[in-house]
């Protein structure tokens, strides 16, 4: 049994939302109000032919990165590849996909990091974030 009043513990909790708040970590928006992906639908591994390292792009002030060159040619759009907090995330073909490693293998995201929400409306990747469950509704 605990010696904590209820005041104590919910200082703690306030004092911890507070902590999240401001350490710059990234929430995540659940994949709602779009088609879910399943199993069945994740993007190949992309092996054969993607030997090597992609050349890579910050967005400023999003803790985003994406892919951006591989082999020394730009990636376009089919390739909205991008690195939040360790997992690489791919809105692919209208639905968002998730993995440990840009190559995959894939899998159905139930969650999109709020990061992308950040991407300012002038940078090329803007399309990244309409393509949010949650883009238009803040």
């Amino acid at each position: 049994m605990s010696n904590r009043t209820p005041a104590v513990g919910a200082a703690a909790l306030c004092l911890g939302a507070a902590l999240l708040a401001t350490c710059g970590c990234s929430r995540s928006i659940a994949v709602t109000g779009q088609p879910r992906a399943n199993s069945a639908e994740c993007p190949a591994y992309l092996g054969a032919g993607w030997e090597g390292q992609p050349g890579l792009e910050e967005i400023p002030g999003t803790g985003i990165t994406c892919l951006a060159t591989f082999a020394g040619k730009p990636l376009g759009p089919d390739y909205d590849i991008c690195r939040v907090a360790g997992k690489w995330y791919w809105p692919h073909r209208g639905k968002w996909f998730v993995a440990r490693d840009w190559r995959g293998p894939w899998s159905p995201a139930e969650a999109v990091p709020d990061a992308f929400l950040k991407i300012p409306a002038a940078h090329p990747r803007h399309r990244i974030a309409r393509l949010h469950p949650a883009y238009g509704r803040r």
